[in-house]
């Protein structure tokens, strides 16, 4: 996890979703793992443990911070890769488990991203986007 490379990760199916969604996907998964691997020194994103991310998730600053990059991050680690591993052969499973992205515990978002703050701030700016004031 040094220097990242110049392009995105290869996203394993990325069939009617946009450019711009898998650049800023890849931005917010790069984020969490540089953020993990500078706090707990992992070398590799199969290294993180359930501990790590329940202290990291105890962080309520950080996460206040990371509301949307947890949230895409756990999108693809815990949503889209596996539906895609799942149609994989045991061979080729085996063959890149060591790549894949470890998913985020249950429930992790529910407790340590205050994602209804986040939410709310969010229907605050739409609002105030369609709002038309009057003198």
């Amino acid at each position: 996890m040094g220097a990242p490379p110049e392009r995105p990760l290869a996203w394993p199916a990325t069939v009617g979703v946009t450019r711009a969604y898998k650049l800023d996907a890849d931005h917010c998964v790069r984020t969490v793992l540089n953020l993990m691997r500078k706090r707990y020194g992992i070398r590799m994103p199969h290294d993180i443990t359930r501990e790590m991310w329940d202290a990291w998730g105890r962080d309520t600053d950080l996460m206040r911070t990371l509301t949307d990059k947890i949230s895409k991050y756990a999108a693809g680690a815990n949503f889209h890769t596996p539906a895609y591993v799942e149609r994989l052969s045991k061979a080729d499973k085996d063959r890149i488990a060591h790549l894949l992205l470890p998913p985020l515990p249950h429930h992790f978002r529910e407790r340590s991203v205050p994602m209804a703050e986040h939410r709310a701030a969010q229907r605050r700016r739409r609002k105030a986007k369609t709002d038309v004031l009057s003198e």
